[in-house]
Order: C-alpha cells, then structure tokens, then sequence
C-alpha cells in the first residue's frame, strides 16, 4: 500500500518525500512551517502527513 501511494505522489514533479518526525508546525501566509524532531525547519505551500500506527501486543498475543 505504501509503495502504490508513493508512486501515485511521486507524478508529481515538485514533491519530495521526507523520512522523519514531526515536532511541529504552523500555518504561515504562505503554506506551512515545519520543525522536524532534528530541528531541521521545512516550508511548503501543501502537507502531507502520514504516519503509522503500532500496537504493542501483551505477551499472551504476541506471534
């Protein structure tokens, strides 16, 4: 799923994909500011976040 949801990004010639965390962001007059957990500050007109959900079964369930 992951890879048919990049491919169907990616036709797009001014998106970049960026791995990482979130700390923040904030609407600007021109888009968004992000901060990422490295303190590394991105601007864009559009955001896209996705992120992934992980549960941590109790040992009677885990495979």
């Amino acid at each position: 799923m992951l890879s048919t949801a990049r491919a169907q990004v990616a036709v797009y010639p001014t998106t970049t994909f960026i791995e990482g965390t979130a700390a923040g962001v904030k609407r600007t007059q021109d888009g968004f500011r992000t901060t990422l957990a490295t303190g590394e500050v991105l601007s864009s007109v559009l955001l896209i976040l996705a992120f992934g959900v992980s549960d941590d079964l109790p040992a009677p369930f885990q495979v």
